[in-house]
């Protein structure tokens, strides 16, 4: 089974990681960086059909980046990947492009927002309702959406509350 990307970082994970940038079967030091050899074929990046699969290498890479411990050549090969135009001492590969992976106007972080100022009036004995239509006005959505966005966290909310209550019990 392939380790969670939020897992510690195993040892083949610089070699994944850089397959995603320089392809497959390439050979890299303990910091990282590229052993040059001579190499004629076209390099051969990872999809779902190689082994190791893009998936494994993306979390691979996600690893080492929550690691801390990021070899520095990954990070120059990151940033031309980011930013190919730049100026770089040989000419990249490949390229990042961020795309928004959820469809239509759905926001994360702006409900999770949402629901922490009604969860926080809440707990100050304000209405919930007026809470919602106050809120809504300001994020200039329906206060109908608020309500829907608030009971879709709140169960989540709650067992974060729940988790910090029972580590302060633990401290103590």
């Amino acid at each position: 089974m392939e380790p969670s990307p939020n897992a510690k970082p195993v040892p083949q994970d610089l070699e994944h990681a850089f397959s995603l940038l320089w392809g497959i079967g390439r050979v890299y030091d303990e910091s990282g960086f590229y052993v040059m050899g001579r190499r004629f074929k076209r390099a051969k990046f990872p999809t779902r059909d190689t082994k190791p699969t893009e998936k494994e290498c993306r979390a691979a890479l996600a690893r080492i980046l929550r690691s801390g411990k990021i070899p520095a050549q990954l990070l120059r090969e990151l940033a031309a990947a980011i930013h190919p135009e730049g100026d770089y001492l040989y000419d990249t590969n490949r390229r990042i492009k961020f795309e928004k992976i959820t469809q239509g106007h759905h926001d994360a972080l702006r409900d999770l927002t949402i629901a922490l100022e009604v969860e926080a009036a809440v707990k100050q004995n304000k209405n919930r309702d007026k809470t919602c239509i106050a809120i809504a006005e300001r994020a200039g959505i329906s206060s109908e959406r608020v309500r829907d966005i608030y009971q879709k966290r709140k169960a989540f909310m709650d067992a974060l509350e729940k988790a910090s209550r029972s580590r302060n019990q633990k401290a103590i």
